[in-house]
């Protein structure tokens, strides 16, 4: 993916429609192989893979605690592990929220794993160490250094 768009939540104003013309510029743009969609609201999500399930989707977490009792939280608080719907490819996070834990439990949910915001070259080496897949950066130049 060299696209990821964010569509961003509102309890004051929803965006109406937002779904639908996110999907079709994705599409008219022939944009499916290298776009994937992430958002903190599932029902965005699930919306989008409704109109057109070859879109790629990322889940946004803040993050999640598996141990004592499991919850999670994307915008709100959520008891019990977050387990991904079939129509999500990948989970992106909190990266000061990741533990190996975490990212096997994912993993066996059979989803991709990014982190997000990494701003540092030790915080990025430490995350591919814990097994991630993708590293979302501000910084192009230290992305490319790590590569």
């Amino acid at each position: 993916t060299t696209c990821l768009i964010e569509l961003k939540w509102s309890k004051a104003k929803p965006y109406l429609g937002m779904e639908q013309k996110v999907a079709n510029e994705i599409i008219n743009q022939n944009a499916l192989e290298w776009t994937t969609v992430q958002s903190f609201e599932s029902s965005y999500l699930k919306k989008i893979n409704d109109i057109h399930p070859e879109i790629h989707l990322a889940k946004l977490l803040i993050g999640s605690w598996l141990l004592p009792i499991p919850f999670y939280y994307d915008y709100k608080f959520h008891w019990g592990a977050y387990n991904p719907p079939q129509y999500i490819e990948q989970v992106n996070f909190y990266y000061k929220r990741s533990s190996p834990m975490f990212i096997s439990h994912l993993k066996t949910k059979g989803v991709k794993v990014g982190v997000y915001t990494v701003s540092s070259k030790s915080d990025i080496i430490k995350q591919r160490n814990m097994g991630v897949d993708a590293i979302i950066t501000n910084d192009v130049l230290l992305a490319q250094e790590v590569k």
